[in-house]
């Protein structure tokens, strides 16, 4: 499979070239971890203000590249499986763009 082939299963709208680098740097602190972040743990691993970093969440769930769970009062981050699966290919050396 080529990874131009890849990336149109991973990526079919080809979302992930448009992302702002704001949007990569919280991709970036999600993708870090293996579990579901705060928003505020978000914010620190992005280095940005909190509601800098709700912003770019809020974004990037309605692009459906993240996923959110309430947890109490607070909605605990995660990246979309989808997405797992990019990060996983990347991390294994196969270009997706």
């Amino acid at each position: 499979m080529t990874s131009e082939e890849l990336a149109a299963i991973v990526d079919p709208a080809g979302t992930l070239g448009l992302l702002t680098a704001g949007q990569r740097h919280v991709l970036a602190a999600l993708t870090a971890t293996t579990g579901p972040m705060s928003g505020r743990r978000v914010a620190t691993a992005a280095d940005m203000a909190p509601t800098t970093a709700i912003k770019y969440l809020s974004e990037l769930a309605t692009l459906g590249l993240v996923t959110a769970v309430p947890k109490g009062r607070a909605m605990e981050w995660q990246i979309d499986g989808t997405l797992a699966v990019c990060e996983r290919c990347h991390g294994a050396g196969i270009a997706l763009g």
